[in-house]
């Protein structure tokens, strides 16, 4: 039986057909991948996999490897986001992927839409993860910390943020170098989980720039989770 479950989270930038290894590499059990086209996403072997996006646009997949199987429960093609239930035998919980594009400007607003709809799906374990676009450091309305209060209504924190004790807008650490630039560098994406989850996470990481940027893989750096399973 099953003692862990790790979880990728990861914007490869387009290209994921080139890139299976790199994900891989992290030995992933759910993986959520976010700019990856249909065709990529229904080409990757030994996975069980849910896609959304527009036809011939980029998207966001999940992704369920190691016998982890994933069952579709809402989907948002227009912002992508996509939620579904994850199994492994007896394992259960709930998968939200989000990879926003805005509204108005706003990348904010569509991830506040989103939890309108998805809330009643956010029990039991439950994580939100992906590329949110958006950090305390830019002043929109609605905010981030708009939308983070949301999730810490629907019992879902920051892995990165609670375990690393750094506030929310003052990361040291970058998931996004913009236009492949170290020095350009923002905390744009999260694992959001539920408090059963975040007691039982063993481990969190994120990426470096000289391992994923500066070899040319993506501008983001992946997220990697570690969970006990009970």
């Amino acid at each position: 039986m099953k003692k862990q479950m790790r979880l990728v989270s990861w914007n490869c930038a387009n290209g994921f057909a080139r890139k299976q290894d790199a994900l891989r590499s992290l030995a992933p059990d759910l993986a959520i991948i976010c700019e990856i086209n249909q065709k990529d996403a229904e080409l990757i072997e030994n996975a069980d996999v849910q896609w959304v996006g527009n036809f011939g646009a980029k998207g966001m997949a999940l992704m369920g490897f190691n016998g982890w199987l994933l069952e579709k429960l809402h989907e948002s093609a227009d912002h992508h986001f996509l939620a579904a239930l994850a199994s492994h035998g007896e394992h259960r919980l709930t998968l939200v992927g989000v990879w926003t594009l805005p509204v108005k400007s706003n990348y904010v607003r569509p991830v506040i839409s989103a939890l309108d709809q998805v809330s009643s799906l956010l029990t039991g374990d439950v994580i939100m993860a992906g590329d949110f676009n958006a950090n305390p450091v830019w002043k929109t309305k609605p905010s981030f910390e708009d939308a983070r209060t949301r999730l810490l209504d629907c019992g879902l924190a920051s892995l990165w943020h609670e375990r690393s004790g750094e506030l929310h807008g003052a990361e040291t650490a970058a998931t996004l170098f913009w236009r492949w630039d170290e020095t350009h560098s923002f905390h744009i994406d999260y694992v959001f989980a539920s408090e059963g989850l975040r007691e039982r996470c063993s481990g969190m990481t994120i990426g470096t720039y000289q391992d994923w940027v500066a070899s040319k893989i993506s501008d983001h750096v992946p997220l990697v989770a570690d969970f006990a399973l009970t």
